[in-house]
């Protein structure tokens, strides 16, 4: 007999935030890199804005992924407004996570596993990624001449 039950796709958006055009250059890297990407979306901090249009940029933006079942909210540092104000929305938004410190690599790796679908929890998916974060960050030390 074959199971006849299927595991259900788990479909997570990307909201990416940060101060400056941070966001909108993330989005812009990872799309030379793999394409557009329908569920992924910034949300910069600009000069002038304030938290609390920021909060509703940011909500705007979630309502937005209508179609998702969870929300990685990408952000550039602990402690900023635009980290500050996605996690003002997990208490009436329950479906977010956030994440700080997003690097291209973790964005990379983490719009190229969504798309797939193949996850099933955006928690250990964001808890993963803080791994591969930390992998990423390195220093080049150059092999000397004649060494194999």
């Amino acid at each position: 007999a074959v199971n006849s039950r299927r595991m259900e796709r788990l479909m997570i958006g990307l909201v990416i935030t940060g101060h400056g055009q941070f966001a909108a250059g993330l989005v812009s890297a990872l799309e030379l890199l793999i394409g557009h990407q329908d569920l992924l979306t910034a949300v910069d901090f600009e000069a002038g804005q304030n938290e609390d249009l920021l909060t509703e940029h940011l909500k705007h933006a979630v309502e937005g992924m209508h179609t998702c079942d969870e929300i990685l909210i990408l952000c550039d540092m602990i402690g900023g407004s635009p980290y500050k104000c996605a996690v003002r929305l997990t208490a009436i938004l329950p479906k977010i996570t956030v994440i700080y410190g997003i690097n291209l690599g973790m964005a990379l790796e983490l719009a190229m596993r969504c798309r797939m679908g193949l996850d099933r929890d955006a928690g250990a998916l964001a808890d993963e990624m803080i791994d591969t974060g930390k992998a990423q960050i390195g220093k080049y030390r150059p092999v000397p001449a004649g060494s194999s």
